[in-house]
């Protein structure tokens, strides 16, 4: 919990028709006592979407928060949790490191390395096509969506510069589901991709940027990446969580070209 930033993190259950059981960090609004609530409380709230945004309101202890604490255990012991293929050999990467090279796919069937782009700005955020809470996924597609448009839009700016989405979900998305979800976005693949590949190969790439991810009782849950590279392959920018826009992402393309 967070009362400061008005953000909890809850292992929620499934919502039928939605949403899997999984764990979620949320923006809380309306009137909640932060000091009524502890970690490990059972609780209840509304959850609130739109198409760009979702939250949870009324949130308080439930009617069985006094649960016996080792019938929670048993459940949770339960509940399987599957993690992708950990990695013993990566090394956290920080701005100024040149970004390594692991062999991806993208949406057309090609296979691609991200190496091969050398001289053009890239940023990379990952996803899964079948993510539906508007703050996590759909939002990094958004931001992606305009501030593609808006590279796009200026005549002035330099044009090399490309745009990936590397889907988590590789098992689910592969090219074709990609290729599918490229075109609701109408992004030309000259200059933003859908990429997939290898989950393991994936899992490295992202755990060197702190990504996390893991499947809970069939549920995958994640946290968020954004990184930008210069033409010489050097980090410029990791952007975590969801907080940032598609104009701090045009303003950090334009500096890394001039790199």
């Amino acid at each position: 919990m967070n009362a400061t930033q008005h953000k909890a993190r809850i292992l929620h259950d499934a919502i039928p028709g939605y949403m899997g059981k999984m764990t979620m960090e949320f923006d809380v609004r309306g009137a909640t006592e932060w000091n009524q609530l502890k970690i490990g409380d059972r609780v209840a709230f509304t959850l609130q979407t739109t198409d760009t945004d979702g939250w949870i309101e009324e949130l308080r202890k439930s009617a069985d928060a006094s649960v016996d604490a080792a019938q929670t255990n048993t459940a949770a012991a339960t509940t399987p949790i599957i993690p992708i293929p950990r990695i013993a050999h990566y090394r956290p990467l920080l701005v100024g490191d040149t970004l390594p090279d692991y062999p991806l796919t993208n949406q057309l069937g090609q296979p691609i390395v991200l190496s091969q782009f050398r001289g053009e700005a890239i940023a990379f955020t990952f996803f899964f096509t079948t993510c539906p809470f508007p703050t996590m996924c759909p939002r990094m597609t958004t931001n992606f969506r305009d501030a593609y448009r808006d590279m796009m839009a200026n005549a002035d700016a330099p044009t090399n510069w490309r745009l990936f989405s590397i889907t988590i979900d590789p098992e689910i998305d592969g090219p074709e589901a990609l290729r599918q979800f490229a075109l609701r976005n109408e992004s030309n693949p000259a200059h933003w991709s859908y990429l997939t590949g290898d989950p393991a190969q994936i899992e490295i790439l992202g755990r060197h940027f702190g990504l996390n991810f893991f499947r809970e009782a069939g549920a995958l849950n994640h946290n968020l990446r954004t990184v930008v590279v210069s033409p010489k392959g050097k980090i410029t920018k990791i952007f975590t969580g969801n907080e940032w826009k598609s104009a701090d992402l045009v303003e950090e393309l334009q500096r890394a070209l001039k790199e």
